[in-house]
């Protein structure tokens, strides 16, 4: 089991100076194509990909590698990495941070060995938007229904071990929940669809201006409803109004620093009613 503590100060290697920066550029770099990250490193995929296989083929360099011949280079699953290529996997949509290399390196730091497929793919008539809370710094995003926008994000395979731990870094039961996008179709580069797919939603309800949903700047999506804003916007809209008397960075830092923290921002957040003379930019 991999469990998070709450009632503790979160553990890090990086300081705090350096995980304030960090928070200011959720939702984070991530590569314009397929890829498969494995302890630190992405390998893109050339060709377009449908859902993953363990012969999904990798770009090395100059030559072209299987995702199970990576499995077997890397020792992945360390006892048998053959059988590791094989494991079952639930695909997760990743349509926020979990579509980039940065957040999961943060996550499966504790897993060297994982091997983790992430295939570029579409959904029709969602978004990502900013959800009400915070998390290690930075409000983060959930889903929410956008009819005629096109969201663009990554499937993520994911093992049982590695979905344990992926529930965990989401604080699953306390800041989401992890169910079906039903109704919803995910289509991947070569046309094959996914019905339904798996995704993170918040329980906290998405941050709203002027009544609205906001998009998170970063995120991939056409023909937007929803004006966007950028992390370090909505942040310092949000210390403007609940944390007056800090800097940004003070503010940041403090929510990385405390769970206690993260839960008493949120708190405010929550009673928040925002309102700007223009609204957000339109999208």
């Amino acid at each position: 089991m991999h469990n998070s503590d709450p009632e503790h100060t979160p553990r890090h290697e990086h300081t705090v100076e350096e995980l304030v920066e960090r928070a200011k550029g959720y939702p984070f770099a991530r590569p314009a194509g397929s890829f498969v990250f494995t302890n630190g490193r992405t390998y893109p995929v050339p060709h377009p990909a449908g859902p993953w296989s363990p012969g999904l083929e990798l770009a090395d360099g100059d030559r072209t590698i299987t995702f199970a011949e990576l499995c077997e280079r890397v020792g992945a699953g360390s006892a048998d990495a053959a059988a590791y290529a094989c494991d079952e996997r639930t695909p997760v949509f990743g349509y926020s941070s979990n579509a980039s290399p940065d957040a999961l390196a943060h996550k499966f730091a504790i897993l060297p060995h994982a091997v983790i497929p992430s295939i570029r793919c579409r959904i029709q008539d969602w978004d990502a938007v900013y959800s009400c809370h915070f998390s290690r710094g930075y409000i983060p995003a959930t889903l929410n229904p956008s009819p005629g926008t096109e969201l663009h994000g990554t499937m993520t395979w994911l093992t049982d071990e590695e979905l344990e731990l992926m529930n965990d870094s989401e604080n699953l039961g306390t800041n989401y929940e992890f169910r079906p996008m039903k109704g919803a179709t995910a289509c991947f580069e070569t046309g094959e669809p996914l019905s339904s797919p798996l995704a993170y939603f918040t329980l906290h309800g998405a941050l709203r201006i002027n009544d609205h949903p906001v998009a998170v700047a970063g995120t991939a999506a056409e023909k937007r409803r929803y004006g966007e804003l950028t992390e370090p916007e909505i942040l310092e809209l949000a210390r403007a109004e609940i944390a007056p008397e800090q800097t940004l960075e003070q503010m940041i830092a403090s929510a990385i620093e405390s769970f206690d923290t993260q839960r008493a921002l949120t708190a405010k957040l929550k009673d928040c009613h925002f309102t700007t003379p223009g609204g957000v930019p339109d999208p």
